[in-house]
């Protein structure tokens, strides 16, 4: 039984569809979030990373020379311009509360990476406790998620010398201009 042309078509059609989702590589990147600073551990190097958060922050960029991070108010990217991987890295420092979501981390190549979140709230490590002294207040041993207050996402680029953007200023007509006018 010979296919007919449109579903051979059809059929192509849909093998190529399926080509087009990549799986991920072997190779991981662990995003970890701890206290204020972000960083990331790579089995490979790292050309691009893009990050999906939920909270406010106020974000300080810790890259290396080449590398750019921009984003707004639940993504952010950080890709470099000059091929100069990272592996094992401080990405950004920050002010206030982020919950990493999602991740997507490539390789030199355009591969996606298996990418894991490690995510730690407490500060329990940094205490020093002495249990001869009675106390009643636990305020300075209280488990932390939030570093600093923080009302809205702000990020505290460095000037990559992009071109920039000047915002066009719209004229008001008043009510002066437009009788001279004659209205029009």
């Amino acid at each position: 039984m010979e296919m007919s042309r449109e579903k051979m078509k059809q059929a192509l059609h849909k093998k190529d569809r399926i080509r087009i989702r990549k799986p991920k590589r072997q190779e991981k990147a662990i995003i970890m979030v701890d206290n204020g600073i972000c960083s990331l551990e790579a089995d490979v190097g790292v050309m691009g990373i893009q990050l999906e958060f939920r909270g406010k922050a106020e974000i300080t960029p810790d890259l290396p020379e080449g590398w750019i991070l921009q984003g707004n108010r639940s993504r952010m990217i950080m890709f470099t311009l000059q091929a100069l991987p990272i592996q094992n890295q401080t990405l950004f420092t920050y002010t206030g509360s982020i919950d990493i979501l999602k991740a997507i981390v490539s390789n030199d190549k355009g591969e996606q990476l298996s990418e894991a979140i490690k995510t730690s709230n407490s500060n329990w490590d940094s205490q020093s406790f002495n249990f001869m002294v009675d106390t009643t207040s636990w305020e300075d041993y209280k488990d932390t998620k939030r570093v600093g207050k923080v009302k809205k996402t702000i990020y505290n680029l460095p000037d990559y010398d992009l071109p920039k953007v000047e915002k066009k200023t719209k004229i008001k007509r008043t009510q002066a201009s437009s009788r001279s006018t004659g209205g029009y």
